[in-house]
């Protein structure tokens, strides 16, 4: 693991010539496996038309990690072309890096700041290299604060999670699309809303509702569920079955 890869991680971070997923790792247990397959290899297609068959060598070729810990694997583009898509397809590399450790339990601060769109081919499973672009967007965010990002006043995502919140009836998401990652986070805790019978509305929520939600959650597929305590410094509920939930939302999974 963990290859010297320096210039390409630097190009892929500046032009989006990447995708990637993050695992959770527990004991040699790979949580969502299936779903972080699939999402990198429909990612790979996408950007790279006709590269499958690399893509399925270079998986065969990885050795999962016996410990606990966090995975994070990456297909890179060898291409000195500045486009999103490209017509002929390169010559990939895939990287993974180990972390010997799950991210340590925390509440969250954040911040609201506005992004530019996402073109809007852009489809909603595709996780690539444009965090450039988001981090030049919340350079003013303080070090102990998580940005929330909205496009022409609609709240979109965090910088690594999805949002939803509580109204103190039900929950509402932001919609999946270019701006909004169908994460793998999301669409579990989605699956487990709805098993629950609890209210979900997946719409688009403008910038002037979150004074009227009660209670905020970021929500990722390594981390789970994280409680969102203050939004532009306004506190927020931390809600009553947050850890009831967490505990189940990697059953089963």
């Amino acid at each position: 693991m963990g290859h010297d890869t320096r210039q390409e991680r630097t190009r892929a971070f500046l032009y989006g010539e990447s995708v990637f997923t993050t695992m959770r790792v527990e004991n040699g247990r790979i949580f969502f496996p299936d779903a972080h397959q699939k999402r990198l290899f429909e990612s790979a297609e996408w950007l790279w038309p006709g590269t499958v068959s690399q893509v399925e060598r270079l998986w065969s070729s990885l050795t999962p990690p016996g410990e606990t810990g966090t995975w994070r694997i990456t297909l890179t583009a060898q291409t000195t072309s500045r486009q999103l898509r490209l017509v002929e397809p390169p010559e990939l590399l895939l990287d993974d890096w180990w972390t010997p450790e799950l991210p340590s339990p925390q509440n969250w601060k954040a911040r609201t700041v506005r992004a530019a769109a996402r073109p809007s081919e852009w489809p909603a499973f595709l996780k690539t290299g444009d965090y450039l672009a988001r981090l030049v967007a919340a350079r003013k965010v303080a070090a102990d604060e998580i940005p929330l990002f909205h496009v022409k006043e609609k709240i979109c995502e965090f910088l690594h999670a999805n949002v939803f919140f509580w109204d103190g009836r039900g929950f509402h998401t932001p919609s999946v699309g270019p701006d909004v990652l169908a994460g793998l986070g999301r669409a579990r805790f989605v699956e487990m809303l709805k098993s629950a019978k609890i209210p979900l509305s997946e719409r688009e929520i403008s910038l002037d509702e979150l004074p009227t939600f009660k209670s905020t959650l970021a929500v990722n597929a390594v981390r789970g569920l994280i409680s969102v305590d203050m939004i532009d410094e306004r506190e927020a509920l931390r809600h009553p079955l947050l850890e009831t939930w967490q505990r189940t939302f990697f059953e089963n999974s």
